[in-house]
């Protein structure tokens, strides 16, 4: 019966969760994982490791956006939202 209604639930929940991107590391510190929603937007789930003193200071980092993780998606950073007419 658990197997039966854990079945239901994935498929019931598969339109909803089309693609996804983790788990993964980003190269700067904090675990993720991405689903991608019904309107092509992404979620990101994170558990972040980061410190901020007060001697923190803002940076442009130069680096891939992540390591050990899946291959990013191709059209990831594309805005998917509709153009307003």
């Amino acid at each position: 019966m658990f197997q039966r209604s854990a079945a239901l639930r994935a498929s019931a929940c598969r339109p909803f969760a089309r693609r996804s991107w983790g788990l993964g590391r980003h190269t700067l510190g904090s675990l993720f994982h991405y689903i991608q929603d019904p309107w092509g937007g992404w979620i990101e789930y994170s558990g972040d490791m980061d410190r901020i003193t007060e001697d923190w200071k803002p940076n442009d980092w130069h680096c891939p956006a992540a390591v050990w993780s899946p291959e990013m998606p191709a059209d990831f950073i594309t805005n998917q939202e509709e153009k307003p007419a």
